[in-house]
């Protein structure tokens, strides 16, 4: 699932504390950037709003669309609106991130990025570039709440295990499946790993998660695993460009490109909407 990353030297230079909501994130990444004498970015409060440089965007905008009620499979109306216009707001009106920045990834790990959104993954390859690099995972911002009863909305991608209906070997495929899927092989798997690197992988099952709280990275991956929904944007699926999440993702890019460019966020959706309900058509899928 995507987390938020939070650059700890940064946030404590300047005394703050990170978002709960998507309007504190919006106020932090104003405060947090600074830019030189002729407007360029010279620390960026965070990376959102373009699709060229921000890794994971998919699952970024996917999050804000499902946090805001937005049904994937026709995402057209206010609620897509009002979140494709919010995710592009931070390169289009506010000048936080633009296209001349390095990727996000590589922006974080040079510490010159304040909040970064990406998989629990991404702390391998950021520990890797800046081994001194102070940071830490917090759980993704959510919207106001109406009603106190009302669940946080998360949003994850998932990795899966399976067999191959005509293996000669079905049964013990299974049964080796069912082995590493044990707690205490999952375990023993998650320390040999962490001996090599900072964490091992996530435990996937829920009678694990006390396990992980406390730690840095994965505690807010299992604080918001409860709430995880998913959809077809993704990235780094690899499905090449028939595949169902790269088709989809090329139709919401063109939407951010186009908000971008001052296209309405309406004109802009309603390609999108039309394009996804061809694209999963095509994959016998419903709409609804």
């Amino acid at each position: 699932g995507v987390v938020l990353y939070i650059n700890e030297d940064i946030f404590e230079k300047a005394g703050k504390t990170p978002p709960a909501t998507w309007d504190d994130l919006r106020q932090l990444a104003i405060q947090l950037t600074t830019k030189d004498d002729q407007g360029v970015v010279t620390q960026s409060g965070v990376a959102l709003g373009r699709t060229e440089n921000v890794d994971h965007w998919q699952e970024i905008l996917g999050l804000m669309m499902l946090q805001n009620g937005v049904s994937m499979g026709n995402p057209t109306g206010k609620l897509a609106e009002d979140a494709l216009t919010f995710f592009a707001i931070f390169s289009a009106v506010d000048g936080v991130w633009d296209v001349s920045l390095p990727p996000s990834t590589v922006a974080f790990s040079s510490g010159k990025l304040a909040m970064y959104f990406g998989p629990s993954w991404r702390a391998f390859e950021i520990k890797a570039q800046n081994p001194g690099l102070k940071f830490k995972t917090v759980s993704v911002p959510q919207l106001p709440k109406g009603n106190i009863k009302e669940q946080d909305v998360t949003y994850a991608t998932y990795w899966a295990e399976g067999v191959w209906e005509r293996s000669k070997n079905k049964e013990a495929a299974w049964e080796f499946l069912k082995f590493i899927s044990s707690r205490e092989s999952l375990e023993k798997m998650y320390q040999n790993a962490a001996r090599l690197r900072l964490f091992g992988e996530p435990y996937p099952r829920v009678d694990m998660a006390e396990l992980l709280t406390t730690d840095k990275v994965l505690g807010s991956l299992v604080a918001q695993a409860p709430f995880a929904q998913s959809w077809y944007l993704a990235s780094r699926t690899f499905d090449g460009p028939t595949g169902i999440n790269s088709q989809i993702n090329k139709y919401f890019e063109d939407a951010v490109n186009a908000v971008n460019a001052r296209t309405t966020a309406a004109k802009a959706l309603e390609t999108v909407a039309a394009g996804v309900q061809q694209v999963l058509s095509q994959y016998g899928l419903s709409a609804q």
